[in-house]
């Protein structure tokens, strides 16, 4: 983290840092995907498949917000690898959340979810 006094400097000589904190970025977007994840796979069986895709979505945009620092290559190669990386799983979790709310849409218009249940709980 950067010292106080070099960003009021950085500020009065007309050069904000622009190096936004990746690290907690990360932090926050990886939580927010372990939550979404969970209420995604718990989906068919409690409906809790849009809040879980919702959270999906913020964890995707909040690390896409991020995809022009990326794709300038104003961080530093470690970070920018970290990014990539965290941006790909949010994209194969939304993917995979969308899959599963469209799995949800068949079970509740084809009438078949009490089956789905029946098959799940042993009932």
């Amino acid at each position: 983290m950067e010292a106080p006094l070099s960003k009021v400097d950085a500020l009065f000589a007309g050069e904000p840092s622009r190096r936004p904190n990746t690290t907690a970025l990360v932090q926050r977007v990886m939580l927010l995907l372990m939550v979404g994840a969970g209420l995604t796979a718990t989906g068919s069986l409690l409906w809790t498949g849009v809040p879980g895709a919702l959270i999906l979505l913020v964890a995707w945009l909040q690390i896409d917000s991020q995809s022009v620092a990326l794709d300038a290559g104003e961080l530093p190669e470690a970070e920018s690898r970290r990014l990539r990386q965290v941006r790909a799983v949010a994209s194969v979790a939304l993917g995979v959340s969308a899959l599963s709310l469209l799995f949800q849409i068949w079970l509740l218009a084809a009438g078949q979810r009490p089956l789905w249940w029946g098959l799940l709980t042993g009932g």
